[in-house]
């Protein structure tokens, strides 16, 4: 899961332009590649996911009361194989 925070800024990172362009990206997870398929939380995952994403890193939570803009959080799930 990726959020897409950019500090609490009232746009969006850059980076989250790239991802809804071209989904399918590849993360490195302890030392390796990943390709994978990015797709933007519904408002209900959002919601269910936030509360873990506040644990990870408290900061976020101050990024949210600094905005306005709903904060969108990504989900990366494995690009299926070809074959």
């Amino acid at each position: 899961m990726l959020v897409a925070s950019k500090g609490g800024d009232d746009r969006n990172p850059e980076w989250f332009a790239n991802v809804l362009a071209n989904p399918d990206v590849e993360l490195s997870i302890e030392g390796q590649r990943r390709a994978m398929r990015a797709r933007v939380a519904t408002d209900d995952e959002r919601d269910e996911l936030w509360p873990q994403v506040i644990r990870a890193y408290k900061g976020y939570g101050g990024y949210r009361e600094r905005t306005s803009r709903v904060i969108p959080m990504i989900i990366c799930e494995p690009r299926p194989t070809q074959g």
